[in-house]
């Protein structure tokens, strides 16, 4: 999933579209 590169934009990317999808949830209750 997400762990694919340890470091570099792969895994910055990933981190924030688990942030966006976060705050998705949260404003949709």
């Amino acid at each position: 999933m997400c762990h694919i590169s340890i470091n570099g934009p792969a895994h910055t990317s990933c981190q924030l579209k688990r942030s966006y999808t976060v705050l998705l949830t949260q404003a949709v209750k």
